[in-house]
């Protein structure tokens, strides 16, 4: 296991990860049409992927600009230790999902 890096490219690389799900809640949005009659409620519901799609890569663009003006100031292994999706948190350290003992975790509701 990598160790955590300093705090600036901690930053960049949560708002790498801000930005891709911004790119994936996009994607969802595009299926929304595809969804047929929906009623009203779920309708609003679909539609929020939209904005969840905009805040999150808003985020990420905030984050990005906070992460050029941090310190390379170290982060202590807890903090990423304390991410419970492995593959986030080897990405988080600079590798690969493929780094996490189990890529490809899910929660199920």
């Amino acid at each position: 296991m990598s160790p955590a890096p300093d705090l600036a490219e901690l930053l960049r690389r949560i708002a790498a990860e801000l930005a891709a799900r911004a790119a994936d809640t996009e994607a969802l949005g595009e299926l929304v049409p595809h969804l047929g009659a929906l009623e009203p409620e779920l309708q609003l519901r679909a539609q929020s992927i939209d904005r969840l799609s905009q805040e999150v890569g808003e985020l990420a663009t905030l984050l990005s600009a906070l992460a050029a003006r941090a310190p390379a100031q170290d982060v202590p292994d807890a903090l990423i230790d304390a991410v419970r999706l492995s593959d986030l948190a080897a990405r988080l350290r600079g590798g690969t999902a493929a780094d996490g003992p189990l890529a490809g975790e899910l929660d199920l509701f």
